[in-house]
Parts: structure tokens; C-alpha cells; sequence
């Protein structure tokens, strides 16, 4: 009825909610389905990767591995808005009779927004068609712009970095380097304004950066796939 629609702020009406959850469950899916798909194209490829090591070709196995990386940095943010699209779905009620975005939402909200044009899930887009209707452009362009404000490459788990003469620092695979500093994932930079929490999930973020692995990265990968397929000769200095 129309009372019943007077409830929700701006177009949120029932009808628009029942519909949102419906992208949220079919954007999990969607998620579901790529993550699967992806998977099995990197174990095709480590295989094809160990292939080229066996016949030395190790700069052109290195240019294949970066590719792995990048899918497992794909699947790794697919598991991440999975688990914000569940997050959502349970909260879709909430977010339909709030007029603001809730601030332990805001993160999550932010973060489908920001990820909207940066991965390939349809569904995701439309959603953030509705939280343009909900929150406003302002809301959704300020999520949009959200950077790490500089360079962040994820790293692999116990990578040494360049240390003091004695010292040995080790980056954990949440860690990442800012303006020549370490910095982790998980106890970041907030961002997005006075808010308590930051506006888009920053591992996320990373996941999806732009930027080439580090060479440490890329040798560790190499180093992991000849020891699993047993190519005993492989070394990546010699590469």
C-alpha cells in the first residue's frame, strides 16, 4: 500500500527492498560462480607455469605468473564482497527504514559501491544504481574516490625486506608499504571523513590494486609451484 511505502526514505520503497535483497543474493552467487571459475583457470596455469620452468623458460614463466597473482588477488576480493553481500542481506531491512547509511555499514555499503566498476559482476552495479537512490550521489562518489592515498601491494606471508645492519623484518601477507613505511591492512588508514570506520575496505583494496606484484612476490609463487610439481633443479636467483 502506499503508507506502507512512506516508510523508506527517497525510492526505498518495500517493493525496491524485496528487490535489493534479490541482487544481494544474486550477486553472492554470481561471486560464488566466478571464484570457481577462476580457480580452476590458476591450477591450469600453475600447471602450464611448471611446464615452462622444466624447459628453463623462466622469464616467460615469470610473466605467466603474474596473471595467478592477479586471480588469486581477484578471488581473495570476490570472497571478501561475498561476505559483505551476505552482511547486507542480513541488514536490508535496517537499511531500508534508515534515512543514513548505519555507521557499521558503512564500510560495508562503501566498499560494494567502490567495487561496483572495478570487477565484473553485473549484479553489483545495480545495487549501487540503489544506493545512488538511497544515499545520494555525494554518498556514493565520495566511496568511488576512495585510495590508499599511495602505492599498496599486497605481500605473500614472511617476505624479508631491506632492514637495518643486524635486524631482520618480516612483512606479514596483511602488510603493505605507504610512503616508504610499513602499514597493515588490517589496522590502516581510516578513510572517508570523520567517520569511526574506514569507508571502503582497504585488503580489499589492495587486492584490486592496479600495480605489479613486487619481484619477491612473484619468486615466491615460483618457488611454491616448482616445489609443488617437484622441478628440484629450479632456483629464481639463477632466473
Amino acid at each position: 500500500s502506499r503508507r506502507r511505502h512512506t516508510r523508506y526514505w527517497r525510492d526505498w520503497s518495500s517493493d525496491v527492498c524485496s528487490s535489493d535483497l534479490t541482487q544481494l543474493m544474486a550477486s553472492v552467487q554470481r561471486i560464488k560462480l566466478s571464484v570457481t571459475k577462476k580457480t580452476a583457470f590458476v591450477q591450469k596455469a600453475k600447471k602450464d607455469i611448471a611446464s615452462l620452468l622444466r624447459e628453463n623458460k623462466d622469464e616467460k614463466a615469470k610473466i605467466r605468473v603474474e596473471a595467478i597473482i592477479r586471480e588469486d588477488f581477484n578471488i581473495e576480493a570476490l570472497e571478501i564482497l561475498a561476505l559483505i553481500c551476505e552482511l547486507l542481506k542480513t541488514r536490508i531491512q535496517l537499511i531500508a527504514v534508515e534515512k543514513d547509511c548505519p555507521q557499521d555499514l558503512r564500510e560495508s555499503v562503501g566498499s560494494l559501491i567502490w567495487a561496483a566498476d572495478r570487477i565484473q559482476i553485473e549484479e553489483l552495479s545495480d545495487i549501487k544504481d540503489q544506493f545512488i537512490k538511497k544515499y545520494g550521489v555525494e554518498f556514493v562518489q565520495q566511496a568511488e574516490k576512495v585510495t590508499l592515498g599511495g602505492q599498496y601491494v599486497p605481500q605473500m606471508q614472511q617476505l624479508q625486506i631491506d632492514a637495518p645492519p643486524g635486524a631482520q623484518v618480516h612483512i606479514h601477507h596483511n602488510a603493505t608499504f605507504q610512503n616508504g613505511k610499513t602499514v597493515s591492512l588490517d589496522q590502516g588508514p581510516h578513510l572517508g571523513g570523520a567517520s569511526s570506520k574506514p569507508l571502503v575496505n582497504e585488503k580489499l583494496m589492495a587486492r584490486l590494486s592496479i600495480y605489479p606484484p613486487k619481484e619477491d612476490l612473484v619468486n615466491n609463487y615460483l618457488s611454491a609451484i616448482a616445489h609443488h610439481f617437484q622441478i628440484d633443479d629450479y632456483d629464481p636467483a639463477d632466473s
